[in-house]
């Protein structure tokens, strides 16, 4: 005799609001030789460094996300109209994070050093929830919560009793707490950098909004 299941689907929302800022930044150049490509990005790298402590950041917050140096070439067309490729040089090209605790004070001195960095950089930021384990967890304990309600109310309805757990199916999704990027040359950015500077530091007025996020688990119940 086949045994007498039942499999309930919960959903666990979060909404959370968010406690440290990430920007990240990333910088590329072409230079003739390789070991002026190398130079350059480690002055870029110290130029940073030198930014966002001026800011009141530590230097050894700053961490390296990718690196990348490789030839490069572009194509031109010959006279006879056939398409060559001519060196250029090196490419360097590296991307660079760190976070800090949320606050508009420091974010607004931070982006007033890097604005006033001598190299083509880009930088955008978001926010993060800086204890990204308790956070899933609590998603995965409230989508288990979810589940074992609804199994109860469609038992009463039916009018048969649960028994015990027979199977739970979850695919565990290792992502990150964090808000959409803000790109600094957006709308939304650029207003709230655009207030004259005083000091040292731009006048910024960033309220992040909660990260919401939602997760879902499959229980098996047998009946009695």
């Amino acid at each position: 005799m086949r045994e007498r299941t039942i499999r309930v689907t919960g959903t666990g929302r979060v909404s959370i609001k968010p406690d440290i800022t990430i920007i990240n930044l990333h910088f590329d150049n072409i230079l003739p030789t390789y070991e002026l490509a190398l130079k350059s990005s480690a002055d870029d790298v110290a130029a940073v460094k030198d930014a966002i402590e001026k800011a009141g950041i530590e230097r050894e917050t700053l961490k390296t996300t990718s690196f990348d140096i490789d030839t490069h070439y572009h194509s031109v067309k010959d006279e006879h109209g056939n398409y060559k490729s001519v060196f250029d040089g090196y490419k360097y090209s590296q991307s660079l994070r760190f976070q800090f605790d949320v606050n508009n004070e420091l974010l607004g001195s931070i982006l007033y050093q890097l604005s006033k960095l001598n190299i083509n950089v880009e930088f955008s930021l978001r926010y993060g929830v800086k204890d990204n384990e308790a956070a899933k967890n609590l998603l995965l304990s409230n989508a288990i919560q979810d589940a074992m309600k609804k199994a109860s109310i469609i038992a009463k309805a039916a009018n048969v009793e649960l028994s015990e757990i027979i199977d739970i199916n979850y695919s565990w999704v290792d992502f990150e707490f964090h808000s959409r990027p803000y790109d600094i040359e957006d709308g939304v950015v650029c207003k709230c950098c655009a207030a004259p500077e005083t000091g040292s530091h731009y006048d910024v007025d960033i309220e992040p909004e909660d990260i919401d996020r939602s997760d879902n688990v499959t229980i098996v119940y047998s009946l009695k």
